[in-house]
């Protein structure tokens, strides 16, 4: 599932002749929404899946390899991405140096 949704998603967002007209609002609120269902609903650890050694998606098998504190400090990321971006002295974006500059943030809010 969440390979699938992922897979749409990209789709979306980069193929120009599928782009949906205000995309970005419909990842959050209408017809993209299945997409996100699918992503965040394989990526959950079911039981079952787990318990019988059964067929588990890809990304959730990769993602089960990533360190516990990578997700705690989401929280730290989200809350923090408007204040850091007020701060950062670039208003356009067209490098990764705001994402890394935001990470560092991220991890010296979460560990004080």
């Amino acid at each position: 599932g969440a390979s699938i949704g992922y897979f749409g998603l990209v789709l979306v967002f980069t193929v120009k002749g599928i782009k949906p007209p205000a995309r970005k609002l419909s990842t959050r609120l209408s017809i993209l929404l299945p997409l996100q269902g699918l992503m965040m609903l394989g990526l959950c650890p079911l039981p079952l899946t787990i318990e019988n050694n059964g067929i588990q998606d890809p990304l959730t098998l990769l993602f089960s390899y990533v360190p516990p504190w990578i997700g705690d400090m989401s929280y730290c990321q989200y809350v923090l991405q408007f204040p850091m971006y007020a701060l950062f002295p670039v208003t356009e974006i067209s490098n990764p140096s705001f994402f890394l500059y935001l990470w560092g943030a991220s991890i010296i809010a979460y560990k004080f």
